[in-house]
């Protein structure tokens, strides 16, 4: 992909948001044939059965098939600037991103020890700053990640797969 190229998909960024979840989603399906790979819709548990409650639906989810039940939520962003600006002019994560994350991984510990073990990736495609930091909250650990798309393909390949890998085995 030349620079031109990026530039395009760069200017539409709900296009682009589509097409990077998709790559993202077909990428780990490919490469990590021992886990079912797949978005996922998840129910808010709500105990008084409220009809209006939204369904969630996870960009992707992996979840081993064998024991230890190793199971990560992926959601895909795109945005042109990655970090938000906080009050105080510095740079931090976007909150209602996290929000997101913390709900698909909280609102489903009920269904068992891979729900509360479960672990969350945020991932954005590289468009300044590079990241890839990990937070741990209330047992889940969150990373948040950015992906270089112009750089070689073994790269881009090499970086999925250790940020996924990585994210399974709960390293930082």
């Amino acid at each position: 992909m030349g620079p031109r190229a990026m530039f395009a998909l760069l200017r539409d960024e709900i296009r682009f948001d589509q097409l990077f979840e998709r790559f993202v989603r077909n990428f780990c399906r490919l490469h990590f044939p021992e886990c079912d790979v797949r978005p996922e819709s998840l129910i808010w548990p709500d105990d008084l059965g409220c009809e209006l409650v939204p369904a969630m639906r996870t960009d992707i989810t992996i979840t081993a098939r064998t024991a230890p039940c190793e199971r990560l939520v992926i959601d895909t962003k795109y945005y042109v600037k990655t970090l938000s600006a906080s009050l105080y002019g510095t740079e931090k994560f976007r909150s209602d991103n996290l929000y997101q994350i913390y709900a698909y991984l909280r609102t489903q510990e009920q269904h068992g020890a891979s729900y509360r073990n479960a672990s969350g990736m945020l991932l954005y495609p590289t468009t300044g700053r590079a990241l890839n930091e990990s937070i741990l909250v209330q047992g889940h650990r969150i990373r948040v990640a950015t992906l270089d798309l112009c750089q070689p393909w073994e790269r881009i390949e090499s970086d999925i797969v250790t940020l996924v890998t990585s994210a399974m085995s709960g390293s930082a």
